[in-house]
Parts: C-alpha cells; structure tokens; sequence
C-alpha cells in the first residue's frame, strides 16, 4: 500500500491505497456486503457488468454510491471522467455533478482544487484499474486541531460486458467525521 503523508490547507493529509483481489477489513461493514454481492467469497473476475449495478439494492449505500464514466483517448488511456451516478451525501457536500467532465469541465476541475486532488494522481489510479482489471481501495483522513475527517473508498472496474474493456468505475466511499 502506497502512504502519503503531507500538510495541505491547515490539514494533515494521510493516505493509503492499493489493489486487492479480496475484501479488506478496512472497508465499513456496508462496503463488505456490497463487495460480498458482487464478488461472493472467490471472485474469478474481479470486473462487474454494467447490467449488474443495481444500486437500489442497496438503500442504506445509495448516498455513498458513484459512478463514473471513462473516456479514452486512441491508446486506451483514460483521459476524462465524465460523473453518471453520484450518491446524495455527495451531491450535499459538493452539489450536482451528474453529467459533468470531472478533468475538463469547470465545475469538475473546482471540485479537485477545493479538495486538493490531483488530477494526474485520479487519471494514474483510474487508467491502473482499468489496466489491471482490478478493484481499488483507499483510505483519506484529513486532521487539523479541531477537525478529523476520514474517508474509506473502494473501486470497482465495470465492463460493458463479459470480457469487454473496463469502460466505468463504480464505486462506494463512506465519508467519517468526527470534530475533536
């Protein structure tokens, strides 16, 4: 697992992530059964079916839940991300999103300077999923005097169809907050 460790915007921000070919315990309890659903106990094949994602299935993840459509360039490189399905908790932190370009569009390249992300650091992650056909986890938390704030995310690599090329990332992000 990668670990980033650094000071950003009165905060200090850790980092960790990496691939996984089974359930991490660092995922919340409502992250494994969602992980549990679609993988089961011995995944063979770690990308969903776009027709899978039923994301009414699952009430409680629903404002937790996104999905975000790849745009690739004539090499297979994933280029832009263009967001198809945000969950409410998203949307009540940082609006509607639904539809927008999050690498070139305004609206997306803000919310990447608002929570200083790096662009090329989402493209690397989300072009290794792509490549590696492989589910991501990571884990944010963000800390100043007063304020801790944590996130766990896992992504999912999702296909048109069996064996077809990973064309969005699906994925379920369960955002902690605790003021000390």
């Amino acid at each position: 697992m990668k670990l980033i460790n650094k000071e950003t915007m009165g905060f200090v921000l850790r980092a960790s992530g990496g691939f996984a070919r089974t359930c991490s315990a660092k995922l919340m309890p409502k992250q494994q059964d969602l992980w549990r659903h679609f993988f089961g106990a011995n995944p063979s094949d770690m990308v969903i079916a776009k027709s899978d994602i039923q994301p009414s299935k699952f009430p409680a993840l629903l404002p937790n839940l996104f999905m975000l459509g790849c745009i690739h360039n004539d090499q297979g490189q994933v280029v832009d991300l263009v967001v198809r399905l945000l969950g409410t908790k998203f949307v009540s932190l940082y609006g509607e999103f639904t539809g927008i370009k999050m690498l070139s569009d305004s609206k997306g390249c803000d919310f990447f300077s608002q929570n200083n992300l790096d662009k090329a650091t989402v493209l690397r992650v989300v072009n290794k999923i792509s490549d590696k056909r492989l589910p991501y986890f990571y884990r944010v938390r963000r800390e100043n005097d007063t304020i801790q704030f944590e996130t766990r995310t896992f992504i999912l690599p999702v296909a048109l169809g069996k064996g077809a090329d990973v064309s969005f990332v699906f994925g379920c992000t369960d955002i902690l907050r605790q003021t000390n």
